[in-house]
C-alpha cells in the first residue's frame, strides 16, 4: 500500500532533521537551534511571536529553543525600549560566528540530499509543497 502524503513529507521531515542534527553534533547545536539563529542572522531584533511565525513553530517551542540558545551565549533577549513585558531577541557575536561555522555544514548537507534533482525539479517540488502549505494554513483545523 502507497504511503500517505502526509505520512511521507513528514517521515523526510524528521529524517532531514535528524541528518542536520547529527551533521552538527560536534558544534553542540541541534538543526532547529540552527534554524533560529539563520532568521535571526536574516532579521535582528524580533519578538518571540513573529520569530516563531517565522519558523512555523508554536510559541512555546521557539520559548524553549531561545533558552538553549541563550544558555550557549548564542543569542541574548533584550527588554522592549517601549514596553516592559516586551522582549527581542539578537543573535550574539558567538551566534554569529557558530552561523558562519556551519554555513559550510549546512551546503554541504544540501548539496548531499539534493544529489541527482535538477533544479527543475527542485522548483516544481517547492511549488507543489507551497500550495499544500497554503492548503494546510487555509484549513479549520490548523491550530498554529
Amino acid at each position: 500500500m502507497a504511503q500517505s502524503i502526509g505520512f511521507f513529507i513528514s517521515n523526510i521531515g524528521r529524517k532531514f532533521r535528524q541528518t542536520a542534527t547529527n551533521r552538527f553534533e560536534e558544534f553542540e547545536i541541534t538543526a532547529e537551534q540552527s534554524a533560529v539563529l539563520n532568521q535571526l542572522t536574516e532579521k535582528q531584533g524580533i519578538n518571540q511571536k513573529e520569530l516563531a511565525s517565522l519558523l512555523d513553530k508554536p510559541s512555546a517551542n521557539v520559548t524553549r529553543l531561545i533558552d538553549q540558545l541563550e544558555k550557549k551565549h548564542l543569542v541574548e533577549r533584550k527588554e522592549s525600549p517601549t514596553d516592559r513585558r516586551a522582549y527581542f531577541t539578537y543573535i550574539t557575536e558567538q551566534g554569529k560566528e557558530m552561523q558562519q561555522n556551519l554555513k559550510p555544514v549546512n551546503e554541504s548537507l544540501h548539496a548531499d540530499i539534493l544529489s541527482g534533482v535538477t533544479e527543475e525539479e527542485l522548483a516544481s517540488f517547492r511549488k507543489v509543497l507551497n500550495i499544500i502549505n497554503e492548503n494546510i494554513n487555509k484549513s479549520p483545523w490548523n491550530h498554529f
